[in-house]
């Protein structure tokens, strides 16, 4: 373990000084400011974690995990027992590809307070246990996690678990804490905004961001998760009409924080993302008004072979990204002085 944590610690520090080089001359926000470490989510040990259901629930959830059907069942975290919990398996191309596997190590979501309210591990309600299927290596999605999280963009907390379902032995996890009110409140001055998980693979039209119309109804694929609305979802409406339409961007957007998810996610090859060819693997979140996007689901990051051209991503990464382009011209006009108003 201390040589994963050498090897770790190296990884990030490149990532790191790279994302550093791309922002040279960016100075955080004040809302750059990282939260307090979240108890039980250590960085310095893996957390023994036991899950036990019914042996009738354990052997479904085993022949049928694509259903992603909860279980109930008690969590122990390292020492701590929560006896009321959902169980279900998660995932979208790797729960298919897990459950046509002979071992079937699913990925697992926890959902501490669906059956019984005040359940959470330093705050946390609900936890993904993630298999890390396709990164062999266990540190993409940790490290691509940190390194966002160093340049200010809010991520949620991680922690390496040793996993015993029933009594077996499952291994090694990720566990990542579900971006929900918890986390909100932990990262936002205000977390009664509107939270949208964006996603053009399964649920259609408008993940790209580009604009359409007024009407919330033709953009399907930017799913409202929970928060407060204005009208219609008139701030997103505002948003994409002033991110593809020009206007006053800053208003609308947290360009800042923007820039840093672009800067870290471009040098982490997150092609599994807005900005790869399934439009999905990110959240949008409205503080008054003004939009901050939300990294998840990395453990695709920094695959080698992942350049333009290769598996998901489709090579239009960089020119479909409104962001991208807007937001950089924003703080290009800025830096001489000038009105930061720049056409899409």
């Amino acid at each position: 373990m201390r040589k994963l944590y050498r090897w770790a610690a190296g990884a990030l520090a490149i990532l790191l000084v790279m994302g550093g080089v791309l922002l040279s001359g960016y100075a955080p926000s004040d809302q750059a400011t990282a939260p307090a470490p979240v108890t039980g989510w250590v960085k310095d040990q893996v957390v023994p974690v036991r899950i036990e259901m019914s042996e009738a629930d354990y052997e479904h959830l085993m022949a049928n995990g694509t259903l992603e059907q909860e279980y109930p069942g008690s969590v122990t975290w390292n020492g701590q027992t929560f006896p009321q919990v959902a169980v279900r398996a998660k995932g979208n191309s790797s729960l298919s590809s897990v459950a046509r596997a002979e071992n079937k190590r699913y990925s697992l979501k926890l959902d501490l307070n669906q059956f019984a309210d005040g359940q959470s591990v330093g705050g946390v309600t609900t936890i993904n246990l993630n298999n890390s299927f396709s990164d062999p290596s266990f540190l993409r999605e940790y490290l691509s996690f940190e390194a966002f999280a160093s340049l200010g963009v809010p991520s949620p907390a991680t922690t390496w678990v040793e996993l015993t379902v029933n009594g077996k032995l499952w291994g090694l996890y990720l566990a990542v804490e579900q971006i929900g009110r918890p986390f909100l409140e932990r990262n936002f001055a205000d977390a009664s905004g509107a939270l949208y998980k964006p996603d053009g693979e399964k649920a259609g039209a408008g993940a790209d961001l580009k604009w359409r119309d007024d009407n919330y109804a033709s953009y399907p694929g930017i799913v409202y998760k929970s928060g407060e609305v204005s009208g219609d979802h008139a701030d997103l409406i505002a948003m994409l009409d002033v991110l593809n339409n020009g206007g006053d961007l800053e208003h609308h957007l947290d360009v800042d924080e923007v820039l840093r998810y672009f800067a870290a996610s471009t040098v982490m090859s997150n092609f599994d993302s807005y900005q790869g060819a399934f439009l999905h693997n990110y959240y949008l979140y409205e503080e008054g008004g003004r939009f901050s996007i939300l990294p998840w689901d990395l453990d695709p990051c920094d695959r080698r072979g992942a350049e333009p051209g290769a598996g998901w991503n489709d090579g239009r990464q960089h020119h479909r990204a409104p962001h991208l382009r807007r937001a950089a011209g924003c703080q290009r006009e800025a830096a001489v002085g000038r009105d930061a108003s720049v056409q899409g």
